[in-house]
């Protein structure tokens, strides 16, 4: 099993705060993109398959497989969630 980082994860902030310095303070803390409340969702959903297809072109054979987070794991092929030992049920949404 494959387990990464969730530090790998392309962030993208979404916010109503639009000035320069909160742009930078985004940027600095890691986040890949950011998108100023009101947005087009099209405009949203765009830049999300653009990032998840760049993120899978720098990583080629290495793309994640699963993410991490504390007892939290998420298993992107599988489409399951587990915290602790214990499977979490979700919809398809």
């Amino acid at each position: 099993m494959q387990i990464n980082e969730v530090s790998d994860v392309p962030i993208i902030m979404v916010t109503a705060k639009g000035d320069d310095l909160e742009k930078l303070t985004g940027s600095s803390h890691g986040a890949i993109d950011y998108i100023v409340k009101p947005f087009n969702p099209n405009e949203l959903v765009a830049r999300v398959r653009a990032h998840i297809e760049r993120y899978n072109r720098l990583k080629g054979d290495d793309a994640k497989k699963f993410i991490v987070f504390g007892q939290t794991i998420i298993d992107i092929e599988g489409r399951t969630v587990e915290v602790g030992n214990h499977s979490v049920n979700l919809t398809a949404k």
